[in-house]
């Protein structure tokens, strides 16, 4: 038997198979939905810096939403448990690829 943590992984990875690099990609149902929930987790972070651990962050869609905003100054991390989404996150974002 899989362990639960497999199961997820091998979920998303399938997302990401066979929709790409969409909010579908990582199971929402659209880009409206998607930045809804950016847009509340944008308002607790500070306004001067900060760090951000984005746990589940697929291909780092709200790393580019944080640019979107002009918050270059937040030290952000991303983690996934798909290795697919990890892949996909380093390649969208070369040179911040470190950063997942």
């Amino acid at each position: 038997m899989k362990k639960e943590t497999q199961i997820i992984s091998d979920y998303y990875t399938d997302k990401i198979a066979t929709h790409g690099l969409t909010p579908e990609g990582v199971d929402w149902n659209g880009k409206e939905s998607q930045y809804l929930r950016f847009d509340q987790l944008f308002k607790l972070l500070p306004e001067d810096g900060a760090s951000c651990a984005d746990i589940g962050c697929g291909y780092g869609a709200f790393a580019d939403y944080l640019a979107e905003k002009g918050r270059g100054d937040i030290e952000y991390r991303g983690y996934d448990l798909s290795q697919a989404m990890v892949d996909q996150a380093k390649n969208e974002h070369p040179k911040s690829a470190e950063a997942f």
